[in-house]
């Protein structure tokens, strides 16, 4: 395991990898104009931008745009980012090796499978029965939900242990035991088969 600080950012390999910071570039156009997260909820009465309260609303950082180059990235390794960021909007990356085989991904396997033997999940529906893990230990309400492939079968609306259901019909369909795999927000994973060096480019909140 390797890792390195970089202006209240730490990266962490799972192995051996390099980590170098190249850059660091704060977006100081504030945050999503949408989140709201940030006002609170504790001050009595009506709440409303900048208006006083008792305890400070949540901290939402601000986008910043990194260039991270990990050098020797073994097969499966991961890359996990902590401390002053919360999600990986964006990654893209360009591969140092003259024979890459490119492969990198920001899901992972939850366990849970498609339960139904006559048709899976199709595109024509948006709830579907699941099982083999309980799908409220591995997903919540607002996630996305991917297939094996990280392509992204829907959004999260309501679930059991043995049940989803999506905001919409499943854009891409699930056979019966196929896998649903969920978003790693912070998590990016080497899956090129081989070891490779890479230059990251990451949009980050």
């Amino acid at each position: 395991m390797a890792s390195a600080t970089h202006r209240g950012i730490t990266y962490t390999t799972s192995s051996s990898a390099g980590v170098d910071v190249l850059l660091d570039m704060p977006l100081q156009g504030g945050v999503d104009q949408d989140e709201t997260t940030w006002l609170g909820t504790t001050y009595p009465g009506a709440l409303t931008s900048f208006a006083a309260r008792q305890t400070d609303g949540a901290n939402m950082h601000s986008p910043r745009l990194l260039v991270v180059h990990l050098s020797t990235l073994v097969d499966n390794e991961t890359l996990t980012l902590s401390g002053e960021v919360t999600e990986v909007m964006h990654a893209s990356c360009q591969w140092a090796e003259t024979t890459a085989a490119p492969g990198l991904s920001q899901h992972a396997a939850s366990g849970v499978l498609v339960d139904d033997s006559g048709n899976g999940l199709t595109t024509g529906e948006s709830t579907v029965a699941v099982d083999t893990v309980d799908a409220t230990t591995q997903f919540s309400v607002g996630d996305f939900v991917l297939d094996a492939n990280g392509a992204i079968v829907g959004t999260l609306t309501a679930l059991t242990a043995t049940s989803i259901t999506l905001a919409a019909n499943a854009t891409v369909a699930v056979a019966d035991n196929g896998a649903l795999h969920k978003r790693t927000p912070l998590v990016l994973k080497n899956t090129s088969g081989s070891t490779e060096s890479v230059t990251l480019l990451l949009l980050v909140r």
